[in-house]
């Protein structure tokens, strides 16, 4: 067991609750006692290493959730590399690759075929 100080701030914005009543956008601190903080600290490693072993589909989940588990012992939350998340560079060409450009390119608006073309030929000029 270690001693670790920690300045909190005293309003935490929660992400991914934008849609959500503001009410509950953010959670005040001022109440949090240390055996709170380290609930909070046990249940965001779980859902961290859980996570990646929750897809079922994933034949690297149990790889993947190493990988997470080796950087959270690092003090590492969020790995830069590349194969750390559950997208892998080779899955994005593959789903690109499956793309009906015909059907996407009826779907979209004027305004979007020109961003389109424009995104293409800024590639092609760089």
């Amino acid at each position: 067991m270690r001693t670790v100080t920690v300045e909190l701030p005293d309003v935490i914005e929660i992400n991914g609750a934008k849609e959500a009543p503001e009410l509950i956008r953010s959670v005040k601190t001022d109440k949090f006692e240390s055996d709170f903080i380290v609930e909070c600290i046990a249940h965001a490693l779980s859902q961290k290493i859980g996570d990646p072993l929750s897809n079922k589909k994933n034949l690297e989940r149990v790889a993947n959730a190493t990988r997470v588990h080796e950087n959270l012992e690092k003090g590492i939350w969020a790995s830069k590399t590349r194969g750390n998340g559950s997208v892998t560079e080779a899955k994005l060409l593959e789903a690109v690759g499956k793309i009906d450009i015909a059907k996407l390119l009826a779907a979209m608006t004027p305004e979007q075929h020109k961003a389109i073309l424009a995104a293409m030929v800024y590639v092609l000029l760089s």
